[in-house]
């Protein structure tokens, strides 16, 4: 597979290198970053507003209900799945629910209790599970038509299937739909992140990405007013939620064709018209030369780079596997910390848009963090400050009066997953030569789709011990710190092209001598890393 120097035979490099080159001339006519770009980005990322509704809905779908059984001889048990019907003691099949908050919900319209408790969870996973469905598919799609067609389909899939989901009569066919729901819902995030990531160039790839998932941020925060009207019905809930993806069909008007994607695949001639949208909205010139070289720009062939060309060589597996480990911990972490919120006590509506409102400021602050004290610095504070803040959790009192105690602590833990999450986005682009880098962040997204399957199974814990779920989330971030230590800080650093780079890097204690020194995605304007 490769020589002594590490690199490989594939051809992967070259290819790429012809891919780019066509591929920046399409940034030489937009330029970098300007108003053409600013809207493109601006309407396309709000589809994470209403994702986030989506992934987080089961907050609000089954909040914990407490029950009693309303069958047999009346006791008063802690044990309300079993009752002493004339004498004998049996399994008990109707509950009366607590309505004073949530008028009706998955649990208690569908018995979701007893033998049936963890149904709920099953629901969370599925959609998860959905999630990581619809980005492999809608990513294999969005090569192959394009990234417009994939993105409106998915918008139609998570209207059409959300609003359905509502009117579904049995637990099984919700099931159903919350699953396809998701599979358009992880379609259009992956889709999405793509086209943003590809009409902008240099410094601003970093800034929108960063920026991209504020949204996310915003429907987290919102999505605890939605239930609070809503609270009268999960149905009613349900079709809120899924609604406002109506406003998001404009897509077929004011979202373009990637340009970069039409010059990739041979068909310059249709990037030139978008592209001569872009060069009167950003007040630039479209140089007859390069009209006519992305008019003519050929088809690319390439092998395309898949997840097992991230273990080929020593370096690229230590790094991938450390980075999955990151990857599947943040993904459980910060899925299990957005559903702990609603079960930690007190209000469950102020908690949830609090947690969702203390993202943002983390979010960004991380860009200055991760650029004054590195990445690699940054990941291991953040997930620090998360197991303090979760392992702290373990020593207050479960009961009702001490909820502000574990409320603040685990605000903290919000702020360190907040931080965590998007430098591990960046850190990871920027450990894996460009050849690999939209394999390493895709396989990434799917390690974390798989961790937040688990988190509902952890939370379930609580049944054993209020301090189960807090544990486990303090102690997996030590183990993601730990990884950490495995890989090279990049800041300062150029970005990796090839894989015998990625071999190579690393060896020095000072890695920015082994190329001209950038910031990477956040460096200066003339970056030549393809398109995310």
């Amino acid at each position: 597979m490769k020589g002594n120097s590490g690199k490989p035979e594939s051809g992967l490099e070259q290819i790429d290198e012809e891919e780019k080159d066509q591929t920046d001339e399409v940034g030489q006519v937009t330029g970098n970053f300007g108003i053409w770009q600013f809207w493109i980005c601006l309407s396309v990322s709000m589809v994470k507003w209403v994702d986030a509704w989506h992934h987080l809905a089961i907050i609000f779908l089954a909040p914990v209900t407490e029950f009693q059984c309303a069958e047999g001889d009346y006791i008063t048990s802690a044990d309300q799945c079993f009752v002493i019907n004339n004498g004998t003691y049996e399994t008990c099949h109707k509950w009366e629910f607590d309505t004073s908050i949530f008028k009706q919900t998955i649990i208690s319209e569908f018995g979701l209790v007893c033998d049936k408790n963890q149904l709920p969870n099953v629901v969370q996973s599925a959609s998860m599970l959905g999630g990581l469905v619809g980005s492999m598919l809608f990513g294999v799609a969005a090569d192959r038509y394009g990234r417009k067609k994939p993105l409106i389909i998915g918008v139609v899939g998570q209207l059409v299937a959300g609003v359905a989901a509502a009117f579904m009569p049995t637990y099984e066919l919700l099931l159903l739909f919350r699953f396809i729901t998701s599979v358009a819902v992880g379609g259009t995030m992956a889709v999405s992140c793509v086209l943003c990531m590809e009409v902008v160039g240099g410094k601003w790839r970093t800034i929108v990405g960063t920026l991209y998932h504020i949204p996310f941020n915003f429907g987290h925060m919102t999505l605890p007013v939605i239930a609070y009207f809503t609270r009268s019905s999960w149905r009613i809930f349900e079709i809120a939620i899924s609604l406002p993806s109506a406003l998001l069909l404009s897509y077929c008007w004011l979202t373009p064709e990637s340009p970069r994607w039409l010059v990739a695949t041979g068909r310059g001639e249709k990037a030139l018209p978008i592209l001569d949208q872009a060069v009167r909205a950003n007040e630039r010139e479209f140089p007859a030369d390069l009209r006519e070289s992305i008019r003519r720009s050929p088809a690319i062939v390439k092998k395309k780079p898949s997840i097992f060309d991230l273990y080929r060589t020593p370096n690229l597996r230590i790094r991938i596997i450390a980075a999955h480990v990151n990857w599947i911990i943040c993904g459980l972490i910060y899925y299990g910390l957005a559903q702990y919120m609603g079960r930690i006590g007190g209000n469950i509506f102020i908690n949830v848009s609090l947690s969702g409102i203390i993202e943002l400021p983390g979010g960004i602050f991380c860009m200055y963090l991760m650029d004054t004290f590195g990445r690699k610095k940054t990941m291991v504070a953040s997930k620090l400050l998360i197991a303090a803040s979760m392992l702290l959790i373990t020593q207050c009192s479960s009961e009702d009066e001490n909820a502000t105690e574990r409320i603040i602590l685990a605000f903290f833990g919000v702020v360190g997953i907040s931080t965590a999450f998007p430098t591990l986005h960046l850190f990871t682009g920027e450990l894996f030569p460009t050849v690999l880098r939209n394999v390493a962040i895709g396989s990434g997204v799917m390690f974390s789709l798989l961790g937040s399957m688990v988190s509902p199974f952890v939370l379930s814990l609580d049944e054993y011990g209020a301090y189960l779920p807090p544990l486990v989330f303090g102690l997996c971030p030590l183990v993601s710190a730990a990884s950490c230590m495995l890989l090279p800080e990049t800041l300062g650093s150029e970005l990796l092209h090839t894989i015998e780079d990625c071999e190579n890097f690393g060896k020095n204690s000072d890695n920015t001598k082994q190329g001209k020194v950038n910031s990477s995605f956040v460096g200066d304007e003339s970056s030549t890393d393809k398109p995310q």
